[in-house]
């Protein structure tokens, strides 16, 4: 499937966040789709990211593969 946009890795540490577009089952490994706006990023996909399909979400890439999530935009004090 073609989306028009360029593939970015994610490194060890790095900040991944986008819209979740869609699961992707590889080879390698089920994968999740974010998309940036600016190209997207391809994660090991999780059970617990599945609900948050079309919605933005955020987290860091860890050593392991794997990625910390955290679901949602958070908002600061706006002071």
């Amino acid at each position: 499937a073609e989306s028009g946009t360029l593939f970015q890795k994610s490194a060890d540490g790095e900040y991944v966040a986008g819209v979740y577009r869609q699961r992707f089952a590889l080879a390698s490994g089920r994968f999740a789709m974010i998309d940036d706006g600016l190209g997207f990023k391809l994660v090991p996909w999780t059970p617990s990211i599945e609900k948050h399909i079309g919605q933005h979400i955020s987290g860091v890439a860890r050593a392991d593969g794997g990625v910390d999530w955290s679901f949602g935009r958070k908002r600061g004090l706006g002071l």
